[in-house]
């Protein structure tokens, strides 16, 4: 059947329905399309209205907390940037205080000469990482050598990092 004749016969079957039942389904029929306008279109959008001062204030406190850790983060960059040379010197002995009599500094000018004598590695490594950090200084020159007892002994040269 083509929907020429379906819609024939719909409208046939319409036409056969008491006044009251085509006002009946009439009504139902509208009753359902404002029930599918409030689920779809309605509800929704009065929840998101509903919501939107909570959802606004969570917001605004993540802005602030993201703009705290930016400033934080320019506060610790300004800090890591300008290390003076003295104190560059005195956090690389503080750090070479763990390797006591070992490790014997030197400054050069602008760098510092670090001499090893029989330094187990589990030792000098994390030494070499706390300078790195916390000295805000990285090897320029490295002369090691491996000694029989596994122990290491040599020199570096150390220069403040760039900014």
């Amino acid at each position: 059947m083509s929907n020429k004749h379906r819609i024939q016969a719909w409208t046939q079957r319409w036409q056969q329905l008491s006044e009251r039942d085509r006002r009946a389904i009439g009504w139902g029929s509208g009753l359902v399309g404002l029930a599918l306008l409030w689920w779809v279109a309605l509800a929704p959008a009065l929840a998101t209205w509903r919501d939107a001062p909570s959802r606004i204030a969570t917001e605004r406190a993540t802005l602030q907390r993201l703009k705290n850790l930016a400033q934080e983060a320019q506060t610790l960059q300004a800090q890591a940037r300008a290390p003076s040379d003295a104190s560059a010197f005195d956090r690389l002995r503080q750090a070479s205080a763990a390797l006591g009599d070992s490790v014997q500094l030197t400054p050069q000018g602008d760098t510092v000469l670090a001499t090893l004598t029989a330094v187990p590695a589990e030792r000098w490594t994390p030494w070499l990482a706390q300078v790195r950090l916390n000295a805000q200084l990285k090897p320029a020159q490295v002369r090691l050598r491996a000694e029989p007892d596994g122990s290491w002994s040599g020199t570096l040269v150390f220069a403040a990092t760039a900014p």
